[in-house]
């Protein structure tokens, strides 16, 4: 398995995300739909799946890093966006907000 490619534009959307989600002081896929039209229209790509999480922290690590991790492992659907081998790309959005961190991860292929 190739190691994903990451790309600025979906650094972009997941951040953008990850900031909504710790405004609503929430871990959702609200928008996931919006979310994919607009990166398959941009990029021309026909797949797009999404990783959240939220989870009690004030700053973000490699310890913090690692749980998570360890968290979408354990979880089929999250598991299946990490080890799917059509994924090529993938951006990454973190927030920190009032004791949580807010991650967020975009596949596609």
């Amino acid at each position: 398995m190739q190691p994903l490619g990451r790309v600025k534009f979906l650094d972009y959307v997941a951040a953008k995300h990850a900031r909504s989600m710790a405004k609503r002081r929430t871990c959702d896929h609200w928008g996931f739909s919006g979310r994919a039209k607009v990166i398959q229209e941009k990029m021309g790509l026909g797949y797009v799946a999404e990783n959240c999480y939220k989870f009690p922290g004030t700053k973000y690590t490699r310890h913090k890093a690692h749980g998570m991790l360890k968290g979408w492992m354990k979880s089929p659907g999250h598991r299946a966006n990490i080890v799917n081998p059509q994924m090529r790309r993938t951006g990454i959005g973190i927030r920190v907000s009032r004791g949580y961190i807010y991650t967020v991860q975009i596949f596609t292929n």
